[in-house]
């Protein structure tokens, strides 16, 4: 016979007493996460909105920038010396004389051993040129090629560059 078993009586002890926790603590301990919630999306709302008009203000810098920019460039590419057909190399020296007078502001034309245009005057297909090409020049004196970098620096640094062999001078290629 098995053995007989003892009657279930309903006691608690003090743990199952621990193990129950009143309904007002638990309201209690969920406002204080709520409230801890909701100061942490506010930080991070701050936080991003910040870095948000950040990022508007440094678009609306480079934006204005290239706007800038862009007008310079058209600028520059107005101010070209224009190119006549089958222009000589006395008439080329004699614009680029005039231009390095009047636009660098100097005393007096340059000593201009010869200038003329470099590459051909029509693109592919026989199309003209949409731009005027480039004018090399060779001066007489070393002296004066340097003071007429130094005046193009003072008037135009972020455009003037000098070329030497094909490269340009602070860059790789």
């Amino acid at each position: 016979m098995p053995p007989k078993s003892k009657p279930k009586t309903r006691t608690t002890s003090s743990d199952e007493q621990d193990d129950y926790i009143s309904l007002s603590i638990v309201k209690q301990s969920m406002a204080q996460q709520e409230s801890a919630f909701k100061s942490m999306v506010e930080s991070l709302m701050k936080a991003t909105t910040l870095r948000v008009d950040n990022l508007v203000k440094e678009v609306a810098e480079l934006k204005y920038s290239l706007e800038y920019s862009q007008k310079d460039i058209a600028s520059q590419s107005r101010n070209r010396i224009p190119e006549k057909r089958n222009e000589t190399w006395e008439e080329s020296e004699v614009m680029l004389k005039a231009a390095l007078t009047e636009n660098l502001g100097l005393a007096q034309e340059p000593l201009i051993e010869r200038a003329h245009h470099v590459g051909k005057p029509t693109q592919i297909h026989g199309s003209a040129r949409k731009t005027p090409r480039h004018i090399v020049c060779r001066l007489y004196d070393w002296k004066e090629k340097q003071s007429i970098f130094k005046q193009a620096r003072i008037i135009k640094p972020s455009r003037c560059r000098r070329s030497y062999n094909g490269k340009a001078k602070g860059t790789d290629a």
